[in-house]
């Protein structure tokens, strides 16, 4: 009986531990990375520090390209459109509150700060996309549920933020509307992380009222497209009813991979 013996390559061994070597400190690398953009001290201390020199840096990152790239644009939003921030701040989908503690330092003091959310995780299961493969898996209802009032507004009472307004409920209540008329009569900028199509669409009504005013507004959108088209359905669709009703002009002024900012003016 005859065994083959496969001949020893030496080259192929050291190309694949060479390979092994990178994959495995690529892995380190990123959980290193993700684990640092996702501290909110961190976060913090930085705001004034990232550039566009650090996103370029961080950039194959998913979690620091997110983090710096927004922080970045909510910088730059409330500096170049200072005098057309002459309402109140509004962020629809709180969750642990990253966003409200940001907006509190951008912010001139004078400006109220609200948030609304159920506090309890998604409300509904995603939907279908209208276009190609969902890039993720789809959302299910319940999903983001580790947060609650009282932890956002220990985060915010660490941070010495202002008194935040924080309102509980879906977009859709009319409670919840209720309550957000008699604390803002003017809405400049609106924040949007809810990751819903129809999410989404609710949260846009629920400010619509404030377009008869004729007043510049900032829509901000967090997430958008890590779900598809989820988010952007949901906004074109409020758009194709809305911006003849209202004869607004509509311009994208700030893009990272899952943000997009427009304004809105008449």
């Amino acid at each position: 009986m005859f065994f083959k013996i496969s001949y020893f390559n030496p080259v192929k061994l050291v190309k694949f531990l060479s390979l092994l070597i990178e994959n495995n400190f690529n892995f380190i690398k990123n959980e290193f990375l993700n684990r640092k953009f996702f501290n909110i001290k961190y976060l913090i201390d930085q705001l004034y520090n990232f550039n566009e020199q650090t996103y370029a840096k961080y950039h194959s990152n998913v979690v620091a390209e997110h983090q710096i790239g927004r922080i970045v644009n909510m910088r730059n939003l409330t500096e170049k459109y200072k005098n057309e921030i002459t309402g109140d701040f509004l962020e629809l989908g709180v969750f642990q509150g990253y966003s409200l503690i940001f907006f509190d330092r951008f912010l001139e003091k004078d400006k109220k700060i609200i948030g609304i959310d159920t506090f309890e995780g998604l409300p509904h299961d995603s939907v279908d996309v209208s276009l190609g493969q969902k890039s993720v898996e789809v959302w299910v209802k319940g999903e983001f549920n580790n947060t609650s009032v009282d932890n956002v507004k220990k985060s915010l009472t660490k941070f010495k933020c202002r008194d935040v307004s924080l309102l509980q409920g879906v977009f859709s209540e009319k409670k919840i509307k209720e309550e957000l008329t008699k604390l803002s009569d003017h809405i400049s900028i609106v924040h949007i992380d809810c990751d819903l199509r129809d999410s989404a669409y609710d949260a846009l009504e629920l400010i619509k009222s404030y377009l008869n005013q004729k007043k510049t507004m900032f829509i901000l959108f967090d997430d958008w497209g890590v779900h598809q088209n989820e988010i952007p359905d949901g906004f074109y669709k409020w758009i194709n009813e809305n911006q003849s009703k209202f004869n607004f002009n509509l311009e994208k002024i700030y893009t990272t991979n899952y943000t997009r900012y427009y304004k809105l003016s008449f």
